[in-house]
């Protein structure tokens, strides 16, 4: 089974989420790894189509078959997927560029001892995958406008059912579809250095509990402040360097992005 359609974008916008939803749609078949990374890691691509084809070979009847890799945006080559996978339908989720980096940031903090998200920001993993306008153009000039869907973090934060139903009409699935989970929290992650011991004891299961209980808010809450937060003085900044691109981005999805420039 050849894959219809691809989750390219983007990283910290709820692709998790989606993902799990996507999952419960009897009409659609998503493999249980989420981010095969097949497009943009040469090492992935050195096992080969044979082995990327793998992840679908539980596909069975389901009219949409495809895979969630949010990096694919930025780092694979539209091209390229293009002569693999023509007329592939394309999702993508764009979050406020500050906000996206930020959550990055949090995400992966303990590789950067003693700084702040403010000494990092400018970094390309950062900064560079919270620039969209270039990337959305590079893949529709490959697959066309009416192959892309495009809609916001703040959709599925605030009308999460409208945003299925809106992705599940793209795919051609029935959109009347309710899986359960949609109101569940997203994107919350505890302290990544909990995360990964929690993992390193085979008690991954525990990260779910503790992100829905009150113990997890604190958690949260501290590791924010020792990595000092996305401060306004950040912000500012970071919005006047991600203007252009926000107002790019406005004409190509015809979409009201004021929020993001404040």
């Amino acid at each position: 089974m050849q894959p219809t359609f691809l989750g390219i974008g983007v990283q910290r916008a709820a692709t998790t989420w989606l993902h799990n939803r996507l999952a419960e749609h009897p009409e659609i078949f998503v493999p249980a790894e989420k981010e095969i990374q097949f497009f943009n890691l040469e090492d992935h691509q050195s096992k080969g189509l044979a082995w990327y084809l793998s992840h679908f070979h539980s596909a069975d009847r389901e009219s949409a078959v495809g895979e969630i890799t949010p990096t694919y945006l930025h780092e694979a080559d539209p091209r390229e997927v293009a002569d693999m996978f023509p007329g592939l339908k394309l999702i993508v989720v764009l979050r406020d560029p500050v906000d996206r980096a930020f959550s990055a940031f949090t995400l992966v903090s303990h590789r950067f001892p003693g700084k702040s998200f403010g000494d990092v920001c400018h970094r390309p993993y950062f900064f560079g995958h919270s620039l969209y306008a270039d990337k959305l153009r590079l893949w529709a000039d490959v697959f066309g406008w009416d192959n892309l869907c495009v809609q916001l973090y703040e959709d599925i934060q605030d009308r999460p059912r409208d945003a299925l139903r809106k992705f599940f009409q793209f795919l051609g699935v029935d959109a009347d579809f309710q899986p359960s989970g949609v109101e569940e929290h997203i994107n919350r992650i505890i302290y990544p250095g909990l995360q990964s011991r929690l993992d390193t004891l085979r008690l991954g299961w525990a990260k779910e509990i503790v992100k829905r209980t009150p113990i997890g808010d604190w958690i949260r809450q501290r590791h924010i402040r020792s990595i000092g937060g996305a401060g306004r003085q950040i912000r500012h900044r970071l919005v006047a360097n991600f203007l252009g691109d926000i107002e790019e981005t406005e004409k190509l999805i015809n979409r009201d992005l004021s929020s993001w420039k404040s």
